[in-house]
């Protein structure tokens, strides 16, 4: 989390519960340098291309799964307010 310089995010295991889902692995350098300002397309197709384990250093895959997933640490994940809550749900419920 310090090294991509961001301040609110948190790495938890969880496990899959669904063998049949959709997953994308990807190289987060890629989507994190794209976040902080380096937009190309180069890093798109990076991202979103094929994926070479063997290229990518331990710690850096991010994987987006199309599947249920069971986090064993949820009764530890911190708490949403409910009026930060509503108001998200205001803006961007439903949709």
């Amino acid at each position: 989390m310090k090294y991509w310089l961001f301040n609110n995010r948190m790495i938890t295991p969880c496990y899959l519960v669904l063998s049949s889902g959709r997953y994308h692995y990807a190289d987060v350098r890629d989507f994190e340098a794209a976040a902080k300002g380096d937009l190309t397309e180069e890093n798109a197709l990076s991202y979103w291309g094929s994926y070479e384990q063997d290229k990518v250093p331990i710690g850096v895959t991010e994987v987006i799964a199309d599947s249920m997933l069971y986090f064993p640490d949820w009764k530890t994940f911190p708490q949403i307010e409910l009026p930060s809550l509503a108001a998200w749900s205001r803006e961007f419920g439903g949709k």
